[in-house]
């Protein structure tokens, strides 16, 4: 396991992970690099996407950072689609 830490956190995993139209991708010190993508990805099991992205921030912000809402404009969007004017 150690050995799979050392390959996602190298330079070289790194520079495959790159698409060739975004050469910096990857480059800048994120909240989510490159490496803490990867193990999130590989340890999702069978949990939806939500869940899995509310526990991982969750944990990064501490539990009393966590708000979800929906804007103004998301709640126009939704009733256009849902509701198409005639």
């Amino acid at each position: 396991m150690l050995e799979f830490s050392d390959r996602i956190t190298s330079d070289e995993f790194a520079q495959l992970a790159r698409h060739p139209d975004s050469p910096n991708a990857f480059t800048r010190c994120r909240k989510l690099p490159l490496p803490a993508l990867v193990a999130s990805l590989l340890t999702m099991r069978g949990q939806s996407q939500q869940v899995m992205l509310d526990a991982f921030f969750g944990s990064i912000c501490g539990a009393d950072g966590l708000h979800r809402g929906i804007s103004d404009r998301g709640v126009r969007a939704d009733r256009t689609l849902t509701h198409p004017a005639d």
